[in-house]
């Protein structure tokens, strides 16, 4: 009973597609430093070691679950808070608001070579009330963060090095 209780509240806090689309994507630039970018490798590292080397999902993009095994709760604990407290400081003000009780539902830690993409329009995060992404080092060639609006155009995003991107999931 109370497992469907919290589902149906999460399902509730979610934002509708089209209502997402209409809302912005918040920029908070330099929100990580030095120190915090590294530890985010740091993570990546330890998860290769205890899962092994992150599988390309995509072409010559490979992700890594930085929450298998607690590991960002046990080994940044800290920084996943300051994360998580950003993300819904950033929902109450621009978004639904839905995000006060929310938790990390997924840290994926994204490596993205030439010719990487998500170049899929139906894309979202299900499952998740608004996605906090974060660029840990600055694009080789050619890297870009773009979201497709109401209107069916996509916008490209000022996306560098330290910044946080928050938007409806």
């Amino acid at each position: 009973m109370a497992l469907r209780a919290a589902q149906a509240r999460a399902r509730k806090a979610l934002v509708d597609r089209a209502a997402a689309l209409r809302l912005p994507v918040i920029r908070v630039p330099k929100f990580l430093d030095d120190r915090e970018l590294h530890a985010i490798d740091a993570l990546g590292s330890a998860h290769a070691v205890a899962h092994g080397p992150p599988a390309a999902v995509r072409t010559a993009w490979r992700t890594q679950y930085l929450n298998a095994d607690g590991l960002a709760r046990t080994q940044a604990g800290e920084l996943l808070d300051r994360l998580v407290a950003l993300a819904k400081d950033v929902d109450n003000e621009h978004f639904s608001g839905n995000a006060k009780d929310s938790e990390a539902r997924c840290i994926e830690l994204h490596d993205c070579g030439e010719g990487a993409g998500l170049d899929d329009p139906g894309h979202f995060d299900s499952g998740s009330v608004v996605t906090l992404d974060v660029c840990l080092r600055e694009a080789d060639a050619g890297g870009r963060f773009q979201t497709l609006e109401e209107d069916g155009s996509i916008q490209e995003h000022a996306f560098e090095r330290g910044d946080a991107l928050i938007f409806p999931s």
